[in-house]
């Protein structure tokens, strides 16, 4: 199975199903305030799959993956993510949490998604299906991993 395929099946586990929109605004209010640049694209993604939680592994899956960038705001240092922004040369904006919480998940300018967690950057897919693929399987391309 495709990380495609396996991201499709936790999506709708996720409760999500094609042409959902959740109400955004607390969203783009924590991203204005931090000063991240949203795009529409970002906005998209928030607006289908804002909300949406698996996990935890007891319950089958794999990793615990949440969209919600209030939280993944709060939790990560600006800093650190203006870092991630320099390595892969585009902005980013913290879109939710997986690995417990410890890994911050990002969607760049162009609708990349990337996870983060200190010292260690991988890329995680092109589309939410690929995303929460990717995490599920842990499969994601490591592009920094300076604790190896």
């Amino acid at each position: 199975m495709s990380e495609v395929d396996l991201g499709l099946s936790v999506l709708a586990q996720a409760g999500w199903f094609a042409g959902r929109r959740v109400p955004i605004e607390r969203y783009l209010e924590a991203i204005a305030s931090e000063g991240y640049e949203c795009t529409d694209l970002v906005e998209e993604f928030l607006q289908e799959c804002g909300g949406l939680a698996v996990g935890p592994p007891a319950s089958g899956f794999a990793e615990v993956i949440a969209i919600d960038p209030v939280t993944a705001i709060e939790t990560t240092y600006k800093d650190t993510v203006e870092e991630y922004e320099k390595v892969l040369g585009t902005s980013l904006v913290p879109i939710g949490a997986a690995s417990s919480g410890h890994l911050v998940l990002m969607m760049a300018r162009d609708g990349r998604f990337y996870g983060g967690y200190d010292a260690y950057l991988a890329y995680a897919g092109e589309s939410p299906a690929e995303l929460f693929g990717r995490i599920s399987s842990r499969k994601l391309v490591v592009i920094q991993d300076d604790w190896q």
